[in-house]
């Protein structure tokens, strides 16, 4: 059986969640990663024992087999379409983006190109949530707005291009060694 080689673009929060599952895996491999921030690329390289490069063409360039993309809601777009249309598999954080327009687009793309694509809604196969549907079976549902399970920023940040990684601050960094926690298996 061969390995999965895995990419990521992004490098943070989520991203690490990602990984800390991924490397739990036996025959996974994180090989790349980029993002715009150079730094915290390089920091997440270091924690999964792969290669820092700059962008989406050099990302594709090592040979992945999937990409897992992990960026704010805005970035979306342009970005898996190049994946997409490098033949590659992608597993995407949702939002898909900050319209539907740019979710079908993705869609369209990835089913005349035949790619394997998923969105990271992970949390409908948890038996929690299948508890909860049975509970709340029959009763109205109500939202609260204003707090996030797991510290998600409030939609107004999904909007705006700043402070989700800024300016492109793109640098280049050795492979790094492999952060034993993180990396259980060795790498």
């Amino acid at each position: 059986m061969s390995r999965c080689k895995l990419g990521f673009l992004g490098a943070g929060g989520v991203a690490l969640r990602h990984a800390r599952h991924l490397t739990d895996i036996p025959d996974v491999d994180i090989i790349a990663v980029t993002d715009p921030d150079g730094s915290a690329a390089c920091e997440f390289a270091e924690m999964t024992g792969s290669l820092a490069v700059p962008g989406v063409g050099a990302l594709l360039d090592t040979s992945v087999d999937a990409v897992y993309v992990c960026v704010p809601p805005h970035a979306h777009g342009y970005i898996e379409e190049q994946i997409v249309a490098a033949g590659v598999a992608l597993f995407v954080e949702k939002p898909l983006g900050i319209d539907v327009r740019t979710a079908r687009r993705i869609a369209d793309l990835a089913g005349e190109n035949g790619v394997l694509t998923a969105v990271g809604h992970h949390w409908r196969y948890s038996e929690a949530v299948t508890l909860a549907r049975e509970m709340l079976d029959d009763r109205p549902i109500r939202l609260a707005v204003g707090s996030w399970l797991d510290r998600v920023p409030p939609v107004t940040w999904w909007i705006k291009r700043t402070l989700s990684g800024g300016p492109d601050r793109r640098a280049g960094c050795a492979r790094a060694r492999p952060n034993p926690v993180l990396r259980r298996r060795g790498g």
